[in-house]
C-alpha cells in the first residue's frame, strides 16, 4: 500500500490491506489443498463436486445442473469434471428413474468409501488454516466475510 501511495497518491487504496490479503490467502488455501488432493488424483473442482454429492440428502444424487450451480462451474466446467470423475471411478452418471430424460450424478461405494477416508485429512488441514485464532476471533471472520459474500452476490 505504501508503494501504491508513492506511486499513485491521487488513488485511494485503502481497500488493498482487504483484498490483496483475500487474494493471497485464496492462492494459499489452494495450493495447500492441491497439495493434499493430487495424492488422489484429484483437483480442488472435483473434489467440491464430491463434496457436494457427499453432503446432499438426495438418495438418487444430484442432476448435473444442481452440481454445477452448487459449485459455481459452467455447465461445460461441470461436464469436464463428472467425465474426470467418472472415469476414476468416483461417481457414476444414471438416468432418472423418475424421468428417464435427465440424467442424475451419485458416488458410487467406492468413490464414497474414498471420500470419506479423505474428508478427515482434509478438513484438518483447513483447520489448521485457522490455528491461532481464538473460537472468538474465528468467529468473528466467519461472520465478516459471510457478510462480504452477500454483498458481493447481491451486486451481480
Amino acid at each position: 500500500m505504501a508503494q501504491w501511495a508513492t506511486a499513485a497518491p491521487d488513488l485511494d487504496t485503502a481497500h488493498l490491506g482487504v483484498v490483496a490479503r483475500l487474494h493471497r490467502l485464496a492462492h494459499q488455501l489452494r495450493v495447500r489443498a492441491e497439495t493434499l488432493l493430487e495424492p488422489h488424483g484429484l483437483t480442488q473442482g472435483e473434489f467440491d463436486v464430491l463434496t457436494a454429492l457427499r453432503r446432499s440428502p438426495a438418495d438418487d444424487g444430484m442432476t448435473p445442473g444442481a452440481l454445477a450451480a452448487g459449485v459455481l462451474v459452467s455447465s461445460g466446467g461441470m461436464t469436464k469434471r463428472l467425465t474426470a470423475l467418472e472415469q476414476a471411478g468416483w461417481i457414476s452418471r444414471r438416468r432418472s428413474p423418475r424421468d428417464g430424460r435427465s440424467v442424475r450424478v451419485v458416488l458410487t461405494d467406492s468413490g464414497r468409501k474414498r471420500l470419506d477416508a479423505l474428508l478427515p485429512a482434509y478438513f484438518a488441514a483447513e483447520a489448521e488454516t485457522l490455528d491461532g485464532l481464538a473460537d472468538a476471533e474465528r468467529d468473528g471472520l466467519a461472520d465478516l466475510l459471510r457478510e462480504l459474500s452477500l454483498r458481493l452476490d447481491a451486486g451481480r
